[in-house]
């Protein structure tokens, strides 16, 4: 056996030693709060980290006759400030903790995740609250906002991969949203 190939293979059952040794079975448990809201959870102790994503009915099929792009705005500007706290002051606030919070939107659905640390749930949880709850949608932030999506529009158009979705999703779907 030729050395390189030795060591290869004395990784490999190393690799796979260890993999069996903290392999361990996720258990996923359906939840329901007390007010109907279904949910998954996973719960893993090894860090002492939260993850948490979600999503809501209503993608971007929902944007009104004429006003495409609402639901992809809205995604975008949702954490861009809540309640008493601008833009600015949110995201720092976010930033200090090392918060990860934003969302996305698809043609079905608007989702969303947050990751913090478990200390931290208290203030990353009442943030998401306060974005779902009470979103500024401030002028300075919806124009900022609409300006770097025109730009991405834009890009697109001279983006040969992007044309060639555009072209070949229009061919064989034509119309049809999905």
């Amino acid at each position: 056996m030729k050395p390189l190939s030795r060591i290869v293979g004395a990784f490999g059952f190393f690799l796979l030693a260890v993999m069996h040794h903290n392999a361990h079975a996720i258990e996923i448990r359906e939840v329901e709060s007390s007010s109907g809201v279904k949910a998954l959870l996973v719960e893993d102790y090894t860090l002492p980290l939260i993850s948490f994503a979600y999503r809501f009915g209503g993608g971007t099929l929902q944007d009104p006759e004429g006003k495409a792009g609402t639901v992809r705005m809205m995604a975008a500007l949702i954490d861009e400030g809540a309640g008493e706290l601008d833009g600015i002051s949110f995201r720092a606030k976010l930033e200090k903790l090392g918060i990860e919070f934003g969302f996305s939107n698809s043609n079905d659905f608007l989702a969303g995740r947050l990751r913090m640390l478990r200390s931290d749930r208290e203030t990353g949880f009442g943030m998401l609250k306060l974005a779902l709850t009470q979103p500024r949608f401030d002028d300075e932030d919806i124009e900022r906002i609409r300006d770097a999506m025109r730009t991405g529009i834009i890009r697109s158009k001279t983006n040969p991969g992007s044309v060639a979705a555009v072209a070949l999703r229009e061919t064989l779907f034509g119309e049809h949203p999905y």
